[in-house]
């Protein structure tokens, strides 16, 4: 890997400095417990963390992820692929319990951590790159911009998740206001929907609309119009449609959103004909003036 932009480059110290930090957030009771019982538990830990999350119990659920971690690491191993998982969730608690800095220590352990188990280029690696791309865009997403571009230089050309990885992008060079890298990232992006998971796909629909969207702020309404109007009928069409592989309820706020964009799209563009047409008014009315007075 290229030393200069890699973003794995913590140095041994330093992930042992990291460690040191983020063991006393995990309870270490389970190292007498046999790999059998605590795979047992850690089956237990996964529900209970999920009802406490739901009921909005996150410290509860904190401790529970907390656990989990410890468990896993006595039932798969420390580089196991639940591991890292149980890792990423505990990171996602304390983030959204606003402990940042402890959010941001465990990303970065799981990341290291995947790295020395799987390589850098391995699935579970790019999918804590995607996690912890999204974390820091939820605070700068100047912070966020390395991780993301360092997943998508990681991804192969084939790799299904790379539509993905360049709409992330694209969304956060556009909140970066840098429009032109933006648009080309988001082009790409619906282009590899389309290749991967048909017009069809939800995936697809919001692609589009985040590209119309983009379109829609540079005064571009010609694409805009046109990605809006291929779009709606699609999105209105998988809403109608029952499949219990379709997140219905998201479906339908993003269709909602692109309504109300293609609205405010279809308001601009009355405004601009309006426009239009009463300067071709003046104009006809002062040539009407001028041939008056020649005559």
């Amino acid at each position: 890997m290229r030393k200069s932009n890699s973003i794995f480059k913590f140095g041994f110290l330093g992930l042992i400095l990291t460690l040191l930090q983020i063991l006393p957030l995990n309870n270490t009771s389970f190292s007498q417990t046999t790999p059998e019982k605590a795979a047992e538990l850690w089956n237990l830990r996964q529900s209970e963390i999920q009802q406490l999350y739901q009921e909005g119990n996150l410290e509860g659920a904190l401790n529970s992820a907390q656990e989990s971690v410890s468990l896993a690491e006595v039932a798969f191993g420390s580089g196991a692929l639940k591991t890292i998982s149980s890792m990423l969730l505990q990171a996602q608690i304390h983030g959204e319990l606003d402990q940042l800095e402890e959010a941001n220590q465990i990303y970065q352990v799981a990341l290291e951590t995947s790295v020395a188990a799987f390589g850098e280029s391995d699935a579970t690696t790019l999918s804590v790159l995607d996690n912890y791309g999204g974390f820091l865009k939820s605070i700068d997403p100047e912070m966020s911009e390395p991780v993301l571009q360092e997943a998508l230089r990681l991804t192969t050309e084939d790799d299904p998740q790379r539509a993905a990885r360049l709409r992330a992008l694209g969304l956060n060079l556009q909140e970066l206001g840098r429009i032109g890298e933006a648009e080309g990232m988001l082009s790409e992006a619906l282009k590899a929907y389309k290749k991967v998971l048909g017009e069809n796909s939800p995936e697809t629909l919001s692609s589009m609309a985040d590209l119309a969207q983009l379109y829609l702020t540079q005064g571009k309404l010609k694409p805009a119009q046109e990605l809006f109007e291929t779009a709606l009928p699609l999105m209105l069409e998988v809403m109608n449609k029952t499949s219990f592989l379709i997140d219905r309820k998201s479906t339908r706020l993003n269709s909602s959103h692109a309504l109300i964009s293609y609205a405010v799209f279809c308001l601009k563009k009355k405004k601009k004909t309006k426009k239009t047409q009463q300067t071709k008014k003046k104009k006809k009315q002062h040539n009407h003036r001028v041939r008056s007075r020649n005559s």
